[in-house]
């Protein structure tokens, strides 16, 4: 795989200078907006303190002390500062001087949700509020549990539950828990569960209580995620574009954005540079570009592998919140230097163990974990669906390579996993 031009490394390495040493989190636990049954307005008692009552009111067991409430908020902070680990995140229940992301335990109950968050792709804003809804883990508190199972599983499902929300507002998505290198086309039909062991999972991919009580870790695309977080070029004047990663974000390529159009067939296809992300240990493309306001362009993107391995990429149109509502669907394929066509994605599919078919997630468009075979020149064309009329048209393609790592006396399923282990180097509802 190539690697960026000495140009854009100088970019780079200017940009990581001026990115925040760490994104302060707020995890709130203090707020005081309502009285607990439907009233705004300041009582006296946090939130927090009213949702988790209700909670464990709807369990039928005992109101958890004082004492007991100061053990899960500390057990929330440490499970947020483990799941976060070598990132650049610091999480206190003080409210920092500086601009800050907050996660707000106190959201009254709604039914059914655990928590929401904004989404936002790249980390381009600051000053968000995640949601979490203390009141609906209630099914978590087992009557017959011995205390101190009670105060352990709730910590666990909780902080889950925000590292999770606090995810969207860093710019990840359910459908990036099926990265995880176990899953290839090959078994899209039954994954064996293989996508709840990570933060993004949820209840459409199956997701257990069992699951959200244990400390999850992020699958290889969620690191992508945040391995380019902060390095989108401002749209708009004011934005923070901050990196969780250590010494800034991959940055993105404008430059078919700007007017030097990609090629709209293989021999005309722009070539992708490339950046081994920090956390993620992958080959990272981060383009930002547009289909000029035309349903009928195309355009086509080159890259090298330079053996066989795994392509992830994503074509971000929809969820592009900052830009515009008016976005266009996607279509991304990929072909080999014959023309072949080797994987083709319109929409996000998925329930629980089976990825690619089923009940529509998002229009936007994902190969995951496409098998390269060889060392060699590949393509990737993005479109709109259909060549139909456009609303709007930009989108950004995040592409991610791998090399195998052939371990021939294992098990596939474990080598696969095991593969991945040595690359790694460290308003949305649940």
């Amino acid at each position: 795989m190539k690697f960026s031009s000495l140009i854009s490394l100088l970019l780079f390495l200017l940009l990581a200078v001026e990115a925040r040493s760490d994104l302060m989190v707020h995890v709130d636990f203090v707020r005081d907006n309502h009285n607990g049954n439907g009233v705004a307005g300041a009582n006296g008692t946090a939130d927090w303190i009213e949702e988790l009552d209700q909670a464990t009111a709807d369990a039928g067991v005992a109101t958890f002390s004082a004492a007991e409430r100061s053990v899960i908020q500390s057990n929330i902070i440490s499970h947020l500062t483990t799941t976060y680990g070598g990132y650049s995140v610091n999480f206190t229940n003080v409210l920092p001087a500086v601009v800050h992301d907050t996660i707000y335990f106190g959201l009254e109950g709604v039914a059914g949700l655990l928590g929401n968050a904004p989404l936002d792709i790249g980390n381009l804003f600051t000053g968000q509020v995640t949601n979490v809804v203390p009141r609906s883990f209630s099914t978590f508190i087992e009557t017959t549990d011995p205390r101190a199972n009670m105060v352990s599983e709730i910590s666990l499902a909780l902080a889950g539950t925000a590292a999770h929300e606090l995810g969207h507002s860093l710019g990840l998505l359910h459908h990036h828990a099926y990265s995880n290198a176990g899953i290839t086309p090959a078994n899209y039909a039954a994954t064996g569960g293989l996508q709840n062991n990570h933060i993004m999972a949820t209840g459409s991919t199956g997701l257990t209580e069992a699951g959200r009580e244990t400390l999850r870790t992020f699958s290889p695309f969620e690191r992508v995620m945040f391995d380019i977080s902060g390095g989108a070029r401002p749209v708009f004047t004011g934005q923070d574009n901050d990196s969780i990663v250590p010494g800034g974000g991959i940055v993105s390529d404008r430059t078919e954005d700007l007017g030097a159009d990609a090629g709209g067939s293989i021999a005309t296809a722009r070539a992708l540079s490339f950046t081994t992300g920090a956390t993620s240990g992958l080959e990272i493309s981060f383009v930002e570009a547009d289909l000029d306001g035309l349903a009928s362009d195309i355009d086509f993107y080159r890259f090298n592998a330079s053996g066989a391995g795994r392509l992830l990429a994503h074509a971000y149109s929809t969820s592009l919140g900052y830009a515009s509502t008016l976005e266009f669907n996607t279509t991304l394929q990929l072909f080999n230097s014959l023309g072949t066509l080797l994987a083709s994605n319109d929409d996000v599919m998925y329930d629980g163990n089976v990825f690619n078919a089923g009940t529509v997630r998002s229009t936007d468009s994902f190969l995951n974990n496409i098998p390269i075979p060889a060392a060699g020149d590949y393509f990737l064309r993005v479109a709109a669906t259909g060549g139909t009329g456009l609303a709007g048209s930009n989108y950004w393609l995040v592409t991610a390579f791998g090399l195998a790592i052939p371990e021939p006396s294992c098990f596939i399923l474990t080598c696969l996993t095991v593969a991945v282990g040595l690359q790694l180097r460290s308003r949305r509802p649940l």
